[in-house]
C-alpha cells in the first residue's frame, strides 16, 4: 500500500506495439506502456486474473464501490502497450476533512506491481504516475507502506532512504490471522462478556445518520457514501450498538466473508469501550454461524497507536492473540489529526483509508 497526489491525467500514454514490448528484465520506458484511469471490465478482469482474485480483503465489486463513493477516485492501471497484461496498480483519492478550516489530504494506496517487471525503470513510471495525479509538491499525501515499497515511498517524498527505516511514519499496522479452528464459534467466548445496557441492532435496520456520524466521531473525513454502502455489504453481518442510558450510538461494526478465499476480515470495528466492541463481534459471529456460509479464517487488522486493537478478541479464542508487522503509517507533511484511535478495534479498509 502507498501514497501519493491529486489532479486529472492522461487517460493512457501511448506507446509502441507488443511486437516491440520489453523482456522483462530488460528496463521498461514510458512508451512502452498503457496507463489507464478507471479501466473498463475487459482490463480489470486481466488485473483479477493476474493478481486480484489472489488479494485478501478484497473482490472486484470494491472498484465500482470506492469509485461511486469518491468523485475523484482514480485506479491507475499500466499495461504493457496494447494488451491486457497487467504491469502495476495504484489508486488514489482526495479526502476532504470535516472541519473546512483545515487541509484535504490525499491517500495512495493499492500499489502493486508484477514481479516479473520490479525494477528501477518500473517505479520511475509509476512515480511519474503520481506525480501527474497529485502535482503539487504541498500537498499532503498519505498510505499504508510495507518494506518492499519503502524505497519507492521515499523516492515520491523526495526522503533519503535507508533500508531499515521508513521516515514520516505515523504508526505501525499488524495482521492476525486466525483458522476458524481457532475461533470459539459456538459463541461462547460472548458468554464471558459484560453486555448489559447495550443494545445491538443489524445495520440495514438502523437510520443512516447514525452510521454516519459515529463514523465521523473516529474518522473526521467525508466518506458517506462509502461507509454506508460498506455496512450493507451483502456479504457481510454489520451491526450499531446503543446505549440503553440515552439511546446513542456507542459502537459499529462489520464482518464481511470475501469468496475468493473465504477469508472473514473485521472492520470496521468502532466503539467506545471494549466491551461495546466484543458485543458487536459476539452477534456478527453468531450471525455467521447461523447463516451457515463457509469461513476458512479470521483476518483481524491492528496499530500500535490504537490501544485496544490487538487483545480485545482473546475471549472468542482458543489461542493467544498473536499477530505480525504488516506496513507503516505514513505521511509526506504532516500526520493526520483528530483520529480518534481510542475508539478503532479494527480498520475500515487499509486499502483506501487511515483507520
Amino acid at each position: 500500500m502507498l501514497s501519493c497526489r491529486t489532479a486529472p491525467f492522461a487517460t493512457m500514454l501511448r506507446l509502441r506495439r507488443l511486437s516491440s514490448a520489453p523482456h522483462p528484465s530488460s528496463p521498461m520506458q514510458p512508451d512502452d506502456v498503457d496507463v489507464l484511469t478507471n479501466p473498463s471490465e475487459k482490463y480489470v478482469d486481466a488485473f483479477m486474473k493476474a493478481y486480484g482474485n489472489e488479494r485478501t480483503v478484497f473482490k472486484k465489486e470494491d472498484f465500482a464501490l470506492w469509485q461511486n463513493s469518491f468523485d475523484d477516485y482514480q485506479f491507475k492501471l499500466t499495461c504493457l502497450k496494447g494488451t491486457t497484461t497487467v504491469v502495476a496498480t495504484s489508486h488514489f483519492v482526495t479526502f476532504k476533512p470535516l472541519d473546512e478550516s483545515k487541509e484535504s489530504l490525499v491517500f495512495m494506496g493499492f500499489g502493486w506491481m508484477d514481479k516479473h517487471f520490479r525494477n528501477p525503470a518500473a517505479l520511475k513510471i509509476q512515480q511519474d504516475i503520481c506525480h501527474e495525479v497529485v502535482p503539487d509538491p504541498k500537498t499532503n499525501m498519505v498510505g499504508h507502506i510495507n518494506l518492499e515499497a519503502a524505497r519507492f515511498w521515499h523516492m515520491m517524498c523526495g526522503l533519503e532512504y535507508h533500508p531499515t527505516a521508513i521516515h514520516n511514519a505515523a504508526d505501525v499496522g499488524y495482521r492476525s490471522f486466525y483458522d476458524v479452528s481457532d475461533m470459539k464459534m459456538d459463541g461462547s467466548g460472548g458468554e464471558i462478556i459484560d453486555s448489559s445496557g447495550i443494545t445491538i441492532r443489524n445495520a440495514r435496520d438502523v437510520p443512516k445518520r447514525d452510521i454516519i456520524e459515529y463514523d465521523q466521531r473516529i474518522h473526521p473525513y467525508h466518506r458517506e457514501k462509502y461507509i454506508i454502502s460498506h455496512m450493507l455489504d451483502r456479504d457481510g453481518f454489520a451491526k450499531v450498538a446503543y446505549s440503553d442510558k440515552d439511546g446513542k450510538v456507542c459502537g459499529i461494526g462489520q464482518s464481511i466473508i470475501y469468496e475468493n478465499k473465504m477469508d472473514c476480515n473485521i472492520g470496521p470495528l468502532y466503539a467506545d469501550e471494549p466491551r461495546v466492541a466484543q458485543t458487536i463481534f459476539s452477534h456478527m459471529l453468531n450471525d455467521i454461524q447461523q447463516s451457515g456460509k463457509k469461513v476458512s479464517r479470521f483476518e483481524v487488522r491492528s496499530a500500535q497507536m490504537a490501544p485496544n486493537s490487538f487483545r480485545w478478541i482473546a475471549p472468542f479464542l482458543k489461542c493467544k492473540p498473536t499477530r505480525s508487522y504488516v506496513c507503516n503509517f505514513v505521511y509526506k507533511h504532516w500526520a493526520p489529526e483528530d483520529i480518534d484511535l481510542s475508539k478503532v478495534y479494527c480498520p475500515t479498509h487499509l486499502q483506501l483509508f487511515m483507520v
